[in-house]
């Protein structure tokens, strides 16, 4: 008994002492002073930063440089952790500080050359620009220098410490906030299926794409494909940034609609809530001229944002940016030696242990087979992102920041070329705009693989592009990741979100009728109603109808009928209706998929969305379990997967359909 009763004080001290020094770590020791007056060679003159009432730094200062290098400093002082991650990953020394575990991380990183690309550019900058970079960075590094007494409790945790900045680190940030953009992704995803597939199958998997017959499609390796999907996704997922597409919003409502006579300018970008999370919100004012809005820790741009005249935000315009290319020659299957550049970098795992890796790049772009450690296990192919072109995406950004008219908007698009962003554009004169940003390749066919003599026939049309939206009579301006077309027609890519958010919003902008202001933006962005579950279940209830004596049916019809299709926490239509959609995809796409192909298809959710409801609406082969008749009819799927979702829900919740709202 006496034995227990030391055992139990001494686990009761063990657990005070551990709370206490918690505590004191979190609240007393450690942590940013916001009070203090800094003195720093780093500026040049008077600077002063307020916090306002939700801690947002307000930033004024008579100098541009001198602001910057508070942005700097404040980012530090609230995000050094996501900092110090940031830089981590951008010079692939994962291993060095986390582990062995860590190492293939590193050679993701060392493969894409975020910070090598980013230093080789950093000459193309004009001297103004470097001065804001280096500033900002020295403002991060001020901050570093005030010592460990000021960093978070992360770095005592890992005993990992703080990386110091330089200003081409801000460039590689730029590369890699562009990479966890890009559809490149779901490029080569969609590529690896259509080579797979029959001509009809793959137009019904992937509605917007056109026709393509499989000898069109250039046939590459899949598990070199496979690899860098996973790695990828893995490097963003360690980094804190979502991989799961999310969507986001925008519109701009003319001043003619709005009751103070100015446009109103509104944004959602969908962002998975993350901690820390991937925005942080800042002031800065200098000699009259403000700018505020969403900067990224790391980056001293503003993607979000107002000044004194105008405003701005975006979307993913969800455009092409990649292309994977097999350099073997289509006619003799040999490699030319002379596209081949290979160097071998050390990567430092933190047990002492060097591993040397050898990596190969192209005048296209890196050889995706490096993230294996035998090189000529595959065929090499290419990855030509056009991320890794010289671009002055920072001069663009810096630019927008400061527009004050339409035609300074315009001309800073056309800086931002890596980046396919659809950007929108509104001012105090009453001026409203959209362009989309980046480089857009033009295919012959509709897959992003491709041969050395296609990619030398691809052409590229320049930023800024002038979209074409259905809904753009209404005199509003939105986008939804939904697809549009270039001037000329042409549709860049296929991997648009479905249009049903986007009709959504027209439609929700109409109901105020030129009575809009902030508060109703506000409300629209709240909206949990969704217009494509309503589009489905319209296609969906006579079905169901005709087996309402069937019980799991009938429970299904219950709740279906009467749904408003809000998405509200206690919603069981909204759990009964995505639990459908998923039993569906799971059968249909199962019929022609193996399960890494099933896989990735399905990662990149707006490819199932949208053929889902082309496959409703127009029918398919794969509706047949022999994948022999185009006209069978959907009744089959509907009732089955209806029934598969009702059981699926039962064994997983309980069967209690009170208790399947959409909150559980």
């Amino acid at each position: 008994m006496r034995t227990f009763l030391y055992s139990l004080l001494l686990v009761t001290i063990v657990l005070t002492g551990t709370a206490v020094l918690a505590i004191y770590w979190t609240f007393f020791k450690s942590g940013p002073d916001y009070d203090e007056t800094l003195y720093s060679s780093g500026v040049t003159g008077e600077v002063e930063i307020q916090r306002d009432d939700h801690g947002v730094p307000v930033i004024s200062a008579s100098d541009l440089d001198d602001a910057y290098f508070a942005l700097g400093y404040v980012h530090a002082q609230d995000r050094l952790w996501q900092l110090t991650v940031q830089q981590i990953a951008l010079q692939g020394r994962f291993a060095e500080f986390f582990g062995e575990k860590a190492f293939e991380l590193d050679r993701f990183s060392r493969m894409m050359g975020f910070s090598r690309r980013a230093e080789e550019q950093y000459d193309d900058l004009s001297t103004s620009e470097q001065q804001i970079l280096e500033a900002y960075t020295t403002g991060i590094n001020r901050y570093i220098q005030k010592g460990s007494s000021y960093y978070p409790i992360e770095f005592s945790l890992t005993d990992v410490p703080p990386i110091e900045w330089e200003a081409p680190d801000v460039l590689a940030m730029l590369k890699l906030k562009a990479w966890n953009q890009s559809t490149a992704e779901a490029n080569l995803a969609s590529s690896l299926i259509a080579a797979e597939l029959s001509p009809e199958i793959w137009q019904d998997m992937f509605p917007d794409a056109a026709v393509a017959e499989s000898d069109q499609i250039t046939q590459i390796d899949q598990e070199p494909a496979l690899r860098l999907l996973q790695q990828s996704r893995d490097f963003q997922q360690n980094l804190g940034w979502s991989t799961s597409p999310s969507g986001s919003n925008a519109w701009v409502i003319p001043a003619n609609q709005t009751t103070s006579g100015y446009p109103v300018l509104a944004a959602d970008p969908h962002t998975a809530l993350t901690i820390p999370s991937p925005w942080y919100e800042a002031n800065i004012s200098v000699d009259g001229q403000n700018v505020s809005g969403f900067t990224t820790p790391g980056i001293p741009v503003f993607y979000f944002g107002r000044n004194n005249q105008a405003s701005w935000a975006y979307t993913n315009a969800m455009t092409a940016d990649t292309e994977f290319i097999s350099l073997e020659d289509p006619e003799t299957g040999e490699v030319d030696s002379d596209l081949l550049n290979t160097r071998r970098e050390i990567i430092r795992i933190n047990d002492g242990d060097e591993e040397m890796v050898e990596l190969t790049d192209t005048p296209y772009g890196p050889v995706i087979n490096s993230i294996f450690a035998e090189l000529d296990a595959y065929a090499p192919i290419a990855m030509n992102w056009h991320g890794f072109q010289t671009f002055q995406d920072f001069s663009g950004w810096h630019s927008l920041a400061f527009s004050q008219n339409q035609q300074e908007f315009e001309s800073a698009a056309g800086n931002i070329r890596g980046m396919p962003l659809h950007l929108l554009y509104a001012d105090r004169s009453g001026t409203i705009d959209n362009l989309v940003t980046g480089e857009i390749p033009r295919y012959t066919s509709p897959a992003g693989i491709l041969n050395i003599a296609e990619r030398a026939d691809l052409t590229v049309a320049e930023p800024p592009h002038r979209p074409s939206l259905d809904g753009e009579d209404s005199g509003y301006l939105f986008h939804a990741n939904n697809a549009f077309t270039l001037a000329d027609g042409y549709q860049p890519g296929h991997f648009f979100e479905p249009d049903a958010r986007a009709e959504r919003i027209h439609y929700l902008l109409g109901e105020f009728d030129g009575n809009h202001n902030v508060a109703t933006s506000q409300a629209l962005q709240q909206d949990i109603t969704s217009h494509y579950a309503l589009r489905i279940t319209e296609l969906i209830l006579p079905i169901l109808r005709e087996y309402d004596t069937d019980s799991e049916i009938q429970q299904a019809l219950e709740y279906l009928e009467n749904w408003n299709f809000s998405y509200a926490p206690s919603a069981t239509a909204a759990t009964i209706f995505d639990q459908f959609l998923i039993e569906m995809a799971e059968t249909l796409y199962s019929r022609v998929l193996d399960d890494d192909l099933l896989r990735i298809y399905q990662q990149h959710d707006f490819f199932t969305y949208k053929s889902l409801m082309h496959i409703l609406q127009n029918g398919s082969v794969l509706l047949d379990p022999d994948l022999e008749n185009p006209e069978t009819p959907a009744e089959e799927i509907i009732v089955e997967s209806m029934r598969s979702a009702i059981s699926s829900l039962t064994n997983n919740i309980g069967a209690q359909t009170f208790e399947w709202g959409w909150e559980n």
